[in-house]
């Protein structure tokens, strides 16, 4: 990701692309999301940016537990 391992913060902003790529999505539905108002928060200060923690908490809030099914005889 571009500027990452760079970065001196501990919660770097990351551009669509990088943000995209981080969640294995395209560009295109993370900019989608984001029209919908379905998608990780984000700021946008003349150009759309996220934060790393934005993305870590929406990826935790889709997180699906698998059900246990009953064993049938």
């Amino acid at each position: 990701m571009t500027g990452l391992s760079n970065t001196p913060t501990k919660n770097p902003l990351l551009t669509r692309k990088d943000a995209a790529r981080y969640l294995g999505i395209s560009v295109s539905t993370l900019a989608r999301w984001a029209m919908e108002g379905t998608g990780p928060a984000y700021s946008k200060a003349g150009r759309v940016r996220y934060r790393l923690s934005d993305l870590d908490a929406f990826i935790e809030e889709h997180r699906v537990q698998p059900v246990r099914r009953m064993a049938t005889r």
